[in-house]
């Protein structure tokens, strides 16, 4: 009996093989072609980096790790998500800075990524705990305002000098005469009689 099984598996096993490997080579025959690999283009370094696990410094500090990013509609970053402080893993906590708080240096050889933010305001930055809540960015903040300068008010204009006329003796009244002042007059000088300028005195004869 055992016998009569192991042939009939052999003669099942025979006619099996050629049929499915007569099948298979149709199979492949029929199949269609490879699909055309896309058009591509090189993206070299120097042009972009990644980022996601890069460190993040501040004034040559490492503040923390880039994990994630906060897209809008449009796909464009909104903000980054920092691993920061901690220590071997314990202690460490996420937050969110603006988008615009980071630089980037793809042309560098160490393509670092740093932050216009100081380290005390990473370090004391919200949590960022729950993705389906608002996130709490943290933004550059604005330079104080400084005060409104104060403006004089306008000051007339300085009007030029009338010209003078030259002056006119017939349109000019005649300035009043100043009687003279015998006090203040010097006296005059009386000159002393000169005797060969006098006539001689004519000498009358006595009468008889």
């Amino acid at each position: 009996m055992t016998r009569r099984l192991i042939l009939a598996a052999f003669a099942f096993s025979a006619l099996a093989c050629p049929a499915f490997a007569q099948g298979h080579a149709e199979a492949a025959g029929s199949g269609e072609s490879s699909p055309k690999p896309p058009e591509t283009r090189l993206l070299p370094r120097t042009e972009a980096m990644p980022i996601l696990g890069q460190d993040v410094a501040s004034g040559g500090t490492v503040v923390g790790r880039l994990i994630d990013l906060l897209v809008g509609e449009d796909g464009q970053p909104r903000a980054a998500v920092l691993d920061v402080g901690g220590f071997m893993g314990m202690g460490a906590r996420d937050v969110t800075v603006d988008w615009s708080t980071l630089h980037f240096a793809p042309t560098e050889k160490q393509h670092p990524i740093t932050t216009t933010l100081s380290p005390d305001q990473i370090r004391s930055a919200p949590e960022y705990k729950n993705p389906d809540q608002p996130a709490a960015v943290v933004v550059q903040p604005k330079t104080p305002d400084q005060p409104p300068a104060v403006v004089a008010p306008p000051s007339a204009p300085s009007q030029p000098a009338a010209p003078v006329a030259p002056p006119n003796a017939a349109n000019q009244p005649a300035a009043p005469a100043v009687p003279p002042n015998a006090a203040n007059q010097p006296a005059a000088t009386v000159a002393p009689p000169n005797a060969a300028n006098q006539p001689a005195a004519a000498v009358v004869p006595p009468k008889p």
